[in-house]
Order: C-alpha cells, then structure tokens, then sequence
C-alpha cells in the first residue's frame, strides 16, 4: 500500500495524468522521488505512441511537433519551468540569498528566454531524426531516454543535499531508495542493450555525466540543490539522450 500511494503521489506531482489522483496529498510523498524513473517510462510510452500516430496522420514534421509537445503538456512543463527558472537564478551575478528569490519568482528573464529558445531548438534536433525509425525503436529510444533522465535526477538527490527545508519538499529531503534505483538501472540497460549494445553506455552517461553540472549548480545555491535544479536537469538530459541514441542507432 505504501509503494503504491508513492507510485500515486509521484504521477500526481510530475504529471497531469489523472492516475496520479491516487495521491492523498498535493504535495510529493516522501517515496515519490525513487519512482520518478518509472514515471519516465511511462511517459516515454505514452510520447512515442503520440509521436507515431501523429506521424501516420499527419507527417514527419508534426509528429516532431507533437513529440516536443507531448513531454511538455503531459509533465505539466513542471520540468521545463525549473529550467527556466535555474537560467535566471544561476546565471546573475547576485547573491545565493538573491539566486533563492530568483527561482521562487514567477517572472521569467532575458536568460530563461535565450534559455528556452536553445531547449527548444535542441528538442527538434533530437527528435528530426526519429522518423526514420520504426515503431519499436522509436518507443524504445523515449522510454530509455525519459527514464534515464530522471534516474539521473535521483542519482543527484541521493549525493547532493536538500538546498530548501519545507513540507513541500520531503520528497527531495528524504534520500531516494536505493533498491529501486538499482532495479530501474538494471531495467533500462537491458532495454539498452535489445536496442543496440552501445547504448548502454549513454544509460551510464546520462546518469554520470550531470554531476559536473550539478556540483557547479550546488556551488551557486549555497551547497545544495533545489527542485529546480533536477528539473532543469531532466529537461536538458531528454533531448540530449534522444539526440545520443537516435545517432547511433542512425550508424
């Protein structure tokens, strides 16, 4: 029952998906954290299959569209908004207490819009060459790379300390489960390799590779990380990894 309300409660917070009404609580369980990665994989399920059908209606380019679209609105561009967010606070030159108020401020600035322009242009990058693909890759290269992307969020939350006491944020504070970390980890590299042996290196990569980032964030808030942070991460590791595997499997 406890796994199951924190599975509800991580739909509930980084979804607008009406299965995450099982959640009690507005606010995030303190479990909900470690099924973020499932999470992933069920959104990347849900993006390909839009992507595809999209492509079969309708054509390449709006099934790019819809791809972009469809990580977006499904997450409730909860992640998209800590990365715009992160570019405003971690970027000027004020102080930790002021780069705190930045990203509790609603408003958006000259960073988060240069921001959000590369995001967006890095996503059609990444999704253009998708369309070569037949279904079964397509499905496997989202689910891989939503996946991953927060299991790297997890990874950080486990070695980075909280930046921000609070209700709200019990889920960040209490330290993710790592034996659910280890079986999705395990997961997604089989998945890795039925999709081409080399991709289980960017698994590895994805998970690895933002810790520079987030050390450097780390050293802008003070010493910790904030939810921001991790979504600005997921938002820059999905179309990164989507990019990384489409071009292998492009080879």
């Amino acid at each position: 029952m406890r796994a199951l309300r924190a599975l509800g409660s991580a739909f509930a917070y980084f979804t607008v998906l009406p299965v995450g009404r099982l959640s009690l609580s507005p606010a995030p369980d303190t479990d909900a954290l470690s099924f973020l990665p499932f999470v992933g994989v069920c959104l990347g399920l849900l993006v390909a299959g839009a992507m595809l059908l999209a492509r079969w209606a309708f054509g390449d380019i709006a099934a790019s569209f819809t791809a972009i679209a469809g990580v977006w609105l499904v997450t409730g561009a909860l992640h998209v908004d800590g990365y715009l967010d992160c570019a405003d606070a971690l970027f000027a030159s004020v102080s930790v207490e002021r780069r705190h108020e930045i990203l509790k401020d609603p408003r958006h600035g000259t960073f988060a819009l240069v921001g959000m322009a590369l995001l967006a242009g890095a996503w059609w990058v990444a999704v253009t060459p998708l369309q070569k693909l037949d279904t079964f890759h397509v499905v496997a290269v989202f689910v891989i790379a939503l996946a991953s992307a927060r299991l790297a969020a997890v990874f950080l939350a486990y070695i980075f300390p909280y930046g921000r006491a609070g209700t709200p944020t019990a889920a960040f504070i209490a330290k993710p489960n790592v034996v659910l970390f280890a079986l999705m980890l395990i997961a997604l590299e089989v998945l890795a390799f039925f999709l081409l042996p080399m991709a289980t290196l960017v698994v590895l990569a994805a998970i690895l590779v933002p810790l520079a980032a987030a050390k450097w964030m780390a050293s802008r808030l003070g010493g910790g990380l904030v939810g921001d942070c991790y979504g600005a991460i997921i938002a820059i590791l999905e179309p990164g990894i989507v990019f990384a595997l489409a071009q292998l499997l492009a080879r």
